[in-house]
């Protein structure tokens, strides 16, 4: 492959037994103007090494030599090295077989006694291979955008369906625990399938972080003091035989991110730099402000100009091929072994990264180590922490009717089950259209309570079609995912209350209860 960097001398690999000729061909390079640096092989093993060892731009081979033929230097170099262009310099080419070298992938070839358009033949060989690659590059790009975005929608939709059946589970667990008496050796049994219950909802975040829909409470965030707050816990994570380092450069920019988010992106990549290094070694966590370089622009997915806080982890372990780094951050992908790990950890970061408005660009090598370089724009708002929610306000049983929209029928029927309870009435609705039928333009609500995410009418479409004739109906939208990543779009709606799922029991009536009891109309 041509080098990107076009202001170095080209590197020219020659195939050519007669030192004459070969000197011939130097001159007539100079005479052109061109910056070359050349090396001479004659025989086919060191035709091998070289395409490997020099990385040439452009190979100039000799048709007819006693210890090599050239055909045979071409056939080789298609298979090893296809984008770099090869051009046949020989006196005895005939057209016929200077023909039959074109079509086996010879770039162009000239008589050794008539070399006045070598630095021509050059230097578009070279321009249309960069072209070529370039082009390629940029397809497999984009390629892989849609790839990753493909996927992202796939996991996020598992991680949302699955948070509907964790809510039902988790609830009615919760339910259950409640009904027994203390000391009941049920409570033990049902306290375990809750834990579980939580640890799965853990895995869903991590799909919908990977998704980019996951819920996130951003805050101005100064990455050091996160960073100095973790590196005890990181030092035990890594254990004794890796050494960690640290270079953190002080007076860094602000970034607007969830706090906790930033600690998870930390904590998987360091887990990722140690299992990296099975038999010891160091990793570096490092800070510094910096702008990315055209290199980095050109291959990072979401990357942008300008100065941005970088977070940097590196390593000096087994490093990644480029078939890994082609895949890395794919959730469920892993080179470890069945039950070494889920796969979602760099998927994770990717997700969480991107969500932050921010991007990664990783360097790395089989046998030379990985780094591994977040970008964060600096933050742009106030470093005030989100607000405080208002503190619940019981309400006497049966003074207010919740309209209760949930096309997953089981977490319905938990909502139902629990706010009825409650003392609420409560009007279920299996979607929008069937809730809008339900209630008409006069049913009394005091409350929504409704899924965000359904077929047809969603739960802010629903929302807004009941406040046409109850301008003051109070609202409390559910999903499994963030509200940015289902409210793109539309019209800002101030004060509108969220209940993430999975949810507990206790989660629903606190939310209810701060809603109607507030007395805010919104």
């Amino acid at each position: 492959m041509p080098h990107k960097d076009k202001n170095r001398p080209l590197r020219i690999l020659v195939l050519e037994d007669e030192q004459d000729d070969f000197d011939l061909l130097i001159r007539q390079l100079r005479k052109e103007e061109l910056a070359v640096e050349t090396r001479r092989v004659q025989t086919e093993a060191d035709f091998k090494r070289e395409l490997g060892d020099f990385r040439p731009d452009l190979v100039i081979s000799d048709y007819a030599m006693p210890a090599f033929n050239g055909l045979a230097a071409l056939r080789i170099h298609v298979k090893t090295t296809p984008d770099t262009p090869f051009l046949f310099v020989s006196g005895t080419i005939g057209e016929d077989t200077a023909v039959q070298a074109l079509k086996e992938g010879a770039t162009d070839y000239l008589l050794k006694g008539h070399l006045m358009r070598l630095g021509q033949a050059v230097r578009r060989a070279v321009d249309e291979s960069r072209a070529r690659v370039e082009k390629r590059r940029l397809e497999l790009e984009l390629y892989h955008s849609q790839k990753m975005e493909a996927i992202g929608r796939l996991a996020g939709g598992v991680a949302h369906d699955f948070n509907n059946l964790l809510t039902a589970i988790m609830g009615y667990t919760e339910i259950m625990e409640e009904g027994l008496p203390p000391g009941d050796p049920m409570r033990g049994n049902l306290s375990e399938v809750r834990n579980a219950g939580r640890r799965a909802a853990d895995l869903t975040r991590q799909l919908l972080a990977f998704g980019r829909k996951q819920v996130l409470t951003p805050r101005v965030t100064d990455v050091n003091e996160v960073l100095s707050g973790l590196l005890r816990l990181v030092a035990r994570l890594i254990g004794e035989n890796i050494e960690l380092k640290t270079n953190l450069e002080p007076g860094l920019k602000n970034i607007y991110v969830d706090p906790g988010q930033l600690e998870q992106v930390i904590m998987n990549l360091v887990v990722n730099a140690r299992d990296a290094m099975p038999r010891g070694g160091a990793i570096l966590l490092g800070t510094r402000m910096a702008e990315p370089d055209a290199g980095v622009l050109a291959v990072s997915e979401g990357a942008r100009p300008g100065l941005h806080v970088l977070l940097e982890v590196v390593d000096n372990g087994s490093g990644m091929s480029p078939e890994t780094m082609a895949r890395m951050f794919e959730p469920f992908f892993t080179t470890k072994g069945v039950g070494k790990g889920t796969g979602l950890g760099l998927a994770t970061v990717f997700g969480i990264v991107r969500q932050s408005e921010g991007f990664i660009h990783v360097e790395s090598a089989p046998g030379r180590g990985s780094v591994f370089s977040v970008y964060f724009p600096p933050a742009t708002v106030p470093g005030l922490p989100p607000g405080r929610p208002l503190p619940p306000v019981p309400l006497p049983p049966g003074t207010g009717t919740i309209l209760l929209v949930e096309d997953e029928e089981a977490v319905r029927k938990l909502a139902a089950h629990v706010l009825s309870a409650k003392g609420y009435r409560v009007l279920e609705a299996e979607s929008g259209i069937a809730a809008r039928d339900l209630v008409g333009d006069k049913e009394a609500i005091d409350l929504l309570l409704t899924d965000l995410v359904m077929p047809k009418m969603g739960g802010h479409d629903l929302a807004v079609h009941l406040r046409r004739n109850r301008p003051g109906l109070r609202v409390i939208y559910m999903s499994g995912y963030a509200p940015d990543a289902v409210l793109e779009g539309m019209p800002p709606e101030p004060g509108a209350t969220f209940l993430n799922k999975p949810f507990s029991t206790q989660e629903l009536v606190r939310k209810v209860q701060e809603k109607l009891g507030a007395g805010a109309k919104t």
